[in-house]
């Protein structure tokens, strides 16, 4: 990443971090949500400039999940959720993400809110695709990704049996 990338990444400015920034750990910013969809939506945002969760280091992926598994039930509290939520990663230029800085949009679900995620395009898409590809398809897609993950099935060949 350039330098004008990241002068330009909204993230990456203490300044605008401070004004929604509500929690923090050695390595990521929680801050609500300028924009939310629903009361609770907040964002996880590492504090190293990183475009997805791929250029995570290893402690960093681990730090993430203990903030995920503390923060998730706090907000499901507060925000008065029955256990429904959504996590939102979106990288690289055709997942529709925004800023060039990962982010992780959380967002706490109840019965009353009326954002309507659970109906949106993705899930007309992917009805349409799976309509549309077929079974023979999906069968030799299935067949290329266990030949590319064929070393790997060895060594967790109990897990692929339980499965």
């Amino acid at each position: 990443m350039t330098d004008k990338t990241r002068n330009d990444d909204p993230f990456c400015s203490r300044e605008i971090l401070s004004e929604t920034l509500f929690y923090g750990t050695k390595s990521f910013y929680v801050l609500y949500d300028i924009k939310p969809v629903v009361p609770g939506h907040v964002l996880i945002i590492p504090k190293r400039h990183v475009m997805g969760i791929t250029e995570l280091t290893n402690v960093e992926f681990m730090e993430l999940h203990g903030l995920l598994r503390m923060l998730i039930p706090k907000m499901l509290r507060l925000y008065k959720s029955d256990g429904s939520y959504n996590i939102v990663l979106q990288t690289g230029r055709y997942s529709g993400m925004s800023i060039r800085h990962m982010h992780i949009h959380l967002v706490p679900r109840n019965r009353r809110d009326r954002y309507q995620i659970r109906n949106n395009r993705l899930y007309v898409d992917l009805e349409r695709n799976r309509k549309g590809m077929g079974r023979k398809f999906v069968d030799s897609e299935v067949k290329r990704l266990r030949k590319a993950f064929e070393s790997l099935a060895q060594s967790h060949k109990s897990d692929l049996n339980s499965a």
